[in-house]
């Protein structure tokens, strides 16, 4: 009976690359080296003196340290074009009014003219140092109302003011209420609202 020969096995020795091995090696303890010496200097480098409490904006304040009556300035801001292309981007509002100047000068109106909300935003009382007393005490935004008096074009610079004119503790929780304006450079009017905030006790 005739039977196929068997296949030879492959007798090809294994080459070891003792190069690339050592290479591979030494770069495994300088990675584990250079960590400790990072972990080391980190140490070493620590002030447990440092507090990053100290650098917030103002005092931290609880509930009960507010009284009805007091204002909160924020810094001042123009409306620049690049706050205009913003708001645009973020709220897909495209009407001409807001940025095509031609249709502006066609209507009547100096400059772009910016949208209500764009306005109203600048109201946002993070912007302002109350928010940064209230601190982590500050839980959310309840309702706001606004009332929109004057046109502000691009160039104009607003001032928003906050006024506290609520204050309801309840058993782990406030409101605070805010009367809040939004002047112009020239001393006119721009917005007049509220704005409620749940606040932790």
């Amino acid at each position: 009976m005739w039977c196929e020969p068997l296949a030879e096995a492959n007798t090809t020795p294994k080459v070891v690359n003792y190069n690339l091995l050592f290479c591979q090696l030494h770069s495994k303890l300088i990675i584990k080296m250079s960590k400790k010496i990072l972990a080391l200097e980190s140490k070493l480098n620590r002030d447990e003196n440092f507090n990053p409490s100290q650098h917030s904006i103002v005092p931290f304040r609880g509930f009960h340290d507010f009284e009805i009556g007091e204002q909160f300035f924020a810094p001042s801001r123009t409306m620049t074009e690049g706050i205009f292309t913003t708001f645009q981007a973020a709220s897909g509002d495209n009407h001409p009014i807001h940025y095509d100047r031609n249709y502006l000068a066609g209507i009547g109106h100096p400059n772009l003219m910016a949208h209500g909300f764009m306005t109203l935003i600048q109201a946002a009382i993070g912007a302002s140092p109350l928010a940064h007393s209230l601190g982590k005490n500050l839980i959310g935004f309840i309702d706001q109302s606004s009332q929109f008096l004057k046109p502000v074009y691009c160039g104009d610079t607003i001032y928003p003011i906050f006024e506290i004119n609520e204050l309801s503790p309840n058993k782990s929780t406030g409101v605070m209420g805010l009367d809040v304006k939004i002047y112009k450079q020239n001393k006119e009017l721009a917005l007049q609202g509220i704005q409620r905030y749940l606040i932790k006790l």
